[in-house]
């Protein structure tokens, strides 16, 4: 049923692509929308306070979505800003900063034509350290093992439940890894980029334990081979995401099946041990210059676009949308505002985008 499911959804995507993208894709400022529609023209649906405070007498006009916690909706967009995708830029000097307090690093440019590269020298045996492009990256043998066993990105693979965020490890307090996390962030000069909502994650020994026993047994796997290099290190997983304007910039990675561009998340990650730290990262896009200023659709407006992809599904039970979130999303040149919306369906979890500005789906 799930395999059916999929191909049908599939199907519709690409009747989308290649016959039905005028009719019900179309950018909102060129399209007349007609009565079938799914989302008529944006200036007659803008909701105003009132709607705003009784969104779930709405409800009633999604046929084929239901959304498992509307108090738990983001506020619209409202105007919202275009940018030029630039990605971000880490410079080796202040790398040696923030890392002085662990060990002391010197560095050499070996940039040339075919791009940035510094070498760097001083870090712990065994580790890895490097600038690439929109990249930077300090993993050590012991981050390996751990970013097999913990998964962040908020897909069917996120396993964050696991974990504690309240727990203190012997070690070292919550607090006192928050704090070097942020003087990190303050000597890359990304304070002032990264959402307040930061994760503490607590991997305890009986914790690491229990996960490790519980994927052995799900997947037939012996623990030793599914971690050749033993026993994992107690330890703080740190996680953070790039915003701007309160909005986070792409923290999904996506796959664009019109265009054949990849776009891999935007992530800043720390892992804290009693050897110290054992792996940090931060890479993505980051919004450049401005490029055009939007009034853009309401939540409500969006709800009604990804109800209507599921016109020609058929289903047996209306979908669940069990997160929605505002974003920025990369295009090929530029940084522009979605809706994203999580839908569930019989054990299925995928996304669905919306753009803020056009009303299209971004497939």
């Amino acid at each position: 049923m799930k395999r059916l499911f999929l191909i049908i959804l599939c199907c519709i995507t690409m009747l989308g692509l290649f016959g039905c993208e005028n009719d019900s894709i179309q950018n909102l400022s060129e399209n007349k929308q007609g009565e079938n529609d799914p989302i008529q023209n944006l200036s007659e649906n803008k909701r105003d306070e009132n709607e705003a405070d009784n969104f779930s007498n709405h409800s009633v006009d999604l046929k084929n979505i239901i959304i498992d916690d509307e108090n738990s909706l983001p506020s619209d967009i409202g105007n919202a800003k275009a940018y030029s995708r630039d990605m971000m830029h880490i410079s080796p000097d202040s790398v040696v900063e923030a890392f002085r307090p662990y060990f002391s690093l010197t560095y050499k440019d070996l940039s040339d034509n075919d791009g940035v590269y510094y070498e760097f020298k001083g870090q712990p045996k065994k580790s890895d350290m490097d600038i690439l492009e929109g990249t930077f990256i300090f993993e050590t043998p012991d981050s390996e093992s751990i970013n097999l066993l913990f998964h962040e990105e908020d897909d069917y693979t996120n396993n964050t439940n696991l974990f504690s965020v309240e727990e203190e490890l012997s070690f070292m307090s919550r607090d006192d890894v928050l704090s070097k996390f942020k003087d990190i962030l303050n000597c890359l000069e990304l304070n002032d980029k990264v959402d307040d909502d930061i994760k503490v994650y607590a991997l305890s020994d009986s914790c690491i334990h229990e996960v490790i026993e519980n994927e052995s047994n799900r997947t037939g796997i012996a623990v030793k081979d599914l971690y050749p290099s033993g026993l994992l290190p107690e330890c703080y997983v740190i996680t953070a995401t790039l915003q701007k304007d309160g909005m986070t910039v792409l923290p999904l990675t996506f796959n664009y099946h019109t265009q054949q561009l990849y776009m891999d998340r935007t992530i800043i990650k720390a892992i804290y041990s009693e050897k110290g730290i054992i792996y940090f990262t931060v890479a993505g896009y980051y919004p450049g210059e401005i490029k055009s200023n939007n009034d853009c659709l309401s939540v409500y407006d969006a709800l009604k676009r990804v109800d209507g992809i599921f016109d020609l599904v058929i289903l047996n039970e209306k979908i669940h949308i069990s997160k929605v979130q505002k974003m920025y999303m990369p295009t090929k040149n530029e940084l522009v505002p979605v809706y994203a919306f999580r839908f569930e369906q019989e054990g299925l979890t995928d996304w669905i985008y919306i753009n803020a500005v056009s009303g299209d789906r971004v497939i």
